[in-house]
């Protein structure tokens, strides 16, 4: 067992080693040519190129995942939190003590405040506020670099360990995160923690950084509820930090921390929708399984593998604070401090998950949402695991030096299998967590970029939809009639894109084009033997693919036009891998469309339907006929094929 560790251990060093400085940065004591000298100079610098592109290549995949995924369009809890707070600044005002206003159990002062100016600027672009939640989560993970750095010597060795953070940091299910501004909550919230973890660990007494890291914890408190973790996790690591003036450093942080607390409850009423905590108290399993599922989330998803991912990393502390009690290294534990600190936010929010949401359904616990505060875990692990094993101190010194396992480093601590036993195990974690959270994230990506393209087009069309189309958007339709009239009058979010297509300026083309209406209240069409059928419920849906056959190119919009009277615009761009298939054109691919509308729309009597499709360029259109509707009493509506 031991020689397999000691492989394993030998395998980091090499790798480390061959990317460390004195590979190609040390003097050589042979006289060696300038050809030699330049070639591994320009070596070098590739290496360093190389390293670079590793760590800040995710950074640029999520900026390319919210620019093919991210959607304009206002969903759930946005409404709420955005577009009643624009409402009422425009029309009514607002004071300082709205933005102090309880949302769920959370007083999002801070979001509220940026995202209404935001709103204000862009005209409530969604796609922006995405853009700026990403821009925070970015500043956070610049400072977890600034972290890593004080800990290690930037050189190629260190910052290749550094690039499985960044790959997991930005992995695609986190990114699935960005597709909603509302969550500028929770990218604020872990700014500010990791802003105050990491001015308390670079502060020594009552100076500017601890000032400063009071404002951070205030700002996380007043972004999410899970930031008010940041005054105990703070207070701890205050207690085991060595710094001048600690008892007042202490004193002055318990006591904002108590006023913080304070107005946070002041007038605090419980969310009605959330079961109290006695509940979840009451079942002692299901809540344990709700506190496993929470915290091995950002390794695996599922109701199966969440748990068992979160007890292999609570054993893994375990033995990480066993291991560090062995090695009895003062530096060393002020220096894991702080990573200490990542993972018990991580341990106390999926507490906190588990007493207030045990109540409601293990789904929960593994809901997308609760990602931002667990993936700290994973991140002060594998720094903790990193600094135990010190491979760093071993890449340029004892790699060529064979022997027993329990080798000195130069402070003169000894080396344990332990701990190259747990990095081993955060690295395989790291890597399965990243692979399978990127799957899932390109699932997320594309399920959400198809349902908010579905928003929006009833947000246009909101006149004509019925409620229950509305309630994708929010709980209550008739609160997004009155938002969305407010939207329309202000020419803002899905208003203030300018697509209106006016066939009075468009060449109606003497020409046919390829197209199919697949169905109708999805029956499939044609209908056997020309064979009425009758539809009901409060809406009409008509499924279809139509693209633009002279130019070989998917058209720019479709309409179904009613008595040549009424054009309903439709939901174009769907997903028809069987029509590019068929045509054996890949711009096909989003030729699909869909046209949804309220039977009311329709009156008395026989009424022609026919399909117009815009071309490519929006100069003109093809018409063709395809059906009637019979609409009797106003109550059944029957659906038979035109007859040529």
């Amino acid at each position: 067992m031991l020689k397999l560790i000691a492989l394993f251990r030998n395998i980091i060093v090499f790798i480390l080693y061959i990317f460390s400085d004195s590979l190609v940065d040390g003097k050589s004591h042979r006289e060696d040519s300038l050809e030699r000298i330049a070639m591994m100079k320009g070596k070098n610098e590739l290496l360093w190129l190389g390293i670079i592109i590793l760590i800040i290549l995710p950074i640029f995949i999520g900026i390319i995942y919210i620019i093919n995924y991210g959607v304009n369009v206002p969903f759930l809890d946005e409404w709420d939190m955005q577009t009643s707070y624009l409402m009422r600044y425009l029309e009514d005002g607002l004071s300082l003590m709205d933005f102090f206003a309880q949302h769920n159990e959370s007083r999002p002062f801070f979001p509220r405040l940026i995202l209404l100016i935001s709103d204000v600027i862009t005209g409530y672009n969604m796609v922006i506020d995405m853009s700026i939640v990403y821009i925070l989560y970015c500043m956070s993970f610049i400072i977890i670099f600034l972290m890593y750095r004080k800990d290690h010597r930037i050189n190629k060795a260190s910052l290749l360990a550094f690039a499985p953070l960044s790959w997991f940091f930005f992995n695609l299910y986190q990114m699935g995160n960005m597709l909603f501004g509302i969550f500028l909550t929770s990218s604020l919230m872990l700014l500010g923690f990791l802003g105050a973890v990491y001015l308390l660990d670079a502060s020594n007494g009552l100076d500017k950084k601890f000032v400063t890291s009071l404002a951070a914890a205030i700002i996380a408190s007043f972004s999410f509820i899970a930031g008010l973790t940041v005054w105990p996790v703070c207070l701890i690591q205050l207690a085991l930090q060595e710094s001048d003036r600690k008892s007042h450093r202490l004193v002055i942080w318990a006591i904002t921390a108590g006023i913080t607390f304070g107005i946070y409850f002041y007038g605090y009423q419980k969310p009605g929708q959330i079961p109290p905590p006695v509940e979840s108290l009451q079942h002692p399993l299901q809540m344990t399984l709700v506190f496993l599922s929470s915290f091995g989330i950002p390794i695996l998803k599922g109701l199966t593998l969440s748990p068992i991912a979160g007890i292999l990393m609570l054993i893994i502390i375990v033995f990480l604070l066993f291991n560090s009690w062995m090695l009895n290294d003062k530096i060393l534990i002020d220096k894991n401090i702080k990573w200490f600190s990542l993972v018990l936010f991580s341990v106390i929010a999926s507490l906190e998950i588990a007493l207030a949401r045990t109540g409601l359904s293990l789904e929960i616990a593994i809901s997308q949402r609760y990602y931002w505060e667990e993936i700290l875990s994973v991140i002060g692990l594998y720094c903790l695991s990193l600094n135990l094993a010190k491979p760093f101190s071993q890449c340029c010194k004892n790699f060529a030096k064979r022997g027993d396992m329990e080798k000195q480093d130069p402070n003169g601590n000894s080396f344990h299998p332990l701990s190259y036993i747990l990095l081993g195990a955060v690295i395989a974690l790291i890597f399965i967590g990243t692979a399978a959270q990127t799957v899932e994230g390109l699932k997320e990506g594309s399920f959400w970029k198809h349902t908010k393209m579905e928003m929006a087009y009833y947000l246009k069309t909101i006149d004509i939809q019925p409620d229950k189309n509305l309630m994708l958007l929010h709980p209550v339709p008739q609160h997004v009639r009155i938002w969305t009239s407010f939207l329309k009058k202000y020419n803002l979010s899905v208003f203030r894109e300018k697509d209106t297509i006016d066939f009075a300026n468009l060449r109606a083309l003497n020409a046919e084009t390829k197209y199919s209406i697949d169905a109708i209240n999805n029956r499939i069409l044609p209908l056997i033997n020309n064979s009425p059928f009758i539809i009901s419920g409060d809406e009409i849906l008509i499924k279809g693919w139509a693209i633009d056959d002279q130019r070989k190119l998917p058209a720019k919009a479709v309409f179904i036009a009613i008595d040549d009277k009424f054009n309903i615009p439709a939901m174009y761009g769907l997903e028809r891998n069987d029509v590019a298939k068929f045509f054996q054109n890949d711009d096909y691919k989003y030729s699909g469309f869909k046209v949804s509308f309220m039977p009311t729309l329709l009156g008395n009597g026989s009424h022609d339907l026919a399909i117009k499709v815009v071309t490519k360029d929006g100069k003109g259109y093809y018409k063709a006929d395809f059906n009637k509707i019979f609409m009797v009493n106003g109550s059944q509506i029957y659906v038979s094929q035109k007859v040529s």
